[in-house]
């Protein structure tokens, strides 16, 4: 393939084959080396001759490497502390699951069942049911029944001392029916009934029921001491409100002399000291 483009080509081919030994002829007097730069795009293209860069005559002495640094022996790593396996715990066992307690049914009480209440079992409030009586006290406004009750209070003040007594006699019939009746209610009434009775008495805010004591009312009464005995005497004739007239007995029995007081004393030994032998003859027996 060289031969038969030689052939065709003739001086040219011999001209772009041996580039470097027509360097003379090309450039003159300074001979320099040419390089040939081929950029073909086909096979009959000249080759493009380029100078080459000037090169310095002397060649730079060649740096000495400084001997690098004795490196230092690496410390060596201390061995890594091995960690602890924590032991492991065992497993605890599911805590089986308790059923949950069964509510139990509320307690149904009957009507008949109900505890009885409390009417009227003082004085005063026996007077004031009285005065009420009839009254639509929920219909009044808050200006009448203020001025009814104010009314009722100075109307109470104004009893005469039979009229109060009166009243304390009701009253404590009153209170005996009461306890009678609280008291057959704790005896007949179950035990499950009563118990869901007080729970909605406590749950409400209303007063605890206590069953009454059982007072035998054959067995002899305590008698009253020396100065209970004097304010009997002396109630009457004292006028005012409750605290006002035991303030005033308090007061003169105060101012009484021993001479004054002793026969309130004796009746009052006396009778302590019959109370105290029946009470020992109703053991005895």
């Amino acid at each position: 393939m060289f031969s038969m483009l030689a052939a065709r080509m003739g001086p040219r081919l011999a001209f772009s084959a041996r580039p470097v030994s027509f360097t003379r002829l090309l450039v003159g007097v300074a001979p320099k080396p040419l390089v040939a730069a081929s950029a073909r795009a086909f096979v009959t293209s000249r080759t493009v001759l380029l100078p080459a860069k000037a090169s310095s005559g002397t060649k730079k002495p060649a740096t000495t490497k400084k001997p690098a640094a004795a490196k230092k022996p690496a410390a060596k790593k201390k061995p890594a502390a091995k960690k602890k396996v924590a032991a492991k715990k065992p497993a605890k066992k599911a805590a089986k699951k308790k059923a949950a307690p069964k509510k139990d049914s509320p307690v149904i009480v009957p009507h008949s069942m109900i505890p009885p209440k409390p009417h009227a079992l003082t004085p005063r409030a026996l007077f004031f049911s009285g005065a009420f009586n009839g009254a639509k006290v929920f219909t009044m406004t808050t200006e009448e029944k203020r001025a009814s009750f104010t009314k009722a209070h100075d109307d109470y003040k104004a009893l005469s001392n039979a009229e109060r007594e009166a009243l304390v006699q009701a009253a404590q019939k009153n209170r005996d029916s009461f306890n009678a009746a609280l008291t057959t209610w704790f005896e007949q009434t179950p035990y499950a009934i009563r118990k869901e009775v007080l729970a909605r008495m406590k749950k409400r805010g209303a007063r605890r029921l206590r069953k009454p004591r059982n007072i035998d009312p054959s067995q002899p009464k305590r008698p009253l001491s020396a100065f209970f005995r004097y304010s009997v005497e002396t109630r009457p004739s004292i006028p005012g409100s409750p605290n006002a007239v035991l303030t005033t007995i308090g007061a003169n029995w105060k101012t009484l002399s021993e001479n004054e007081k002793q026969p309130y004393k004796e009746a009052a030994d006396r009778e302590m000291a019959e109370w105290k032998a029946a009470k020992a003859a109703a053991h005895a027996e």
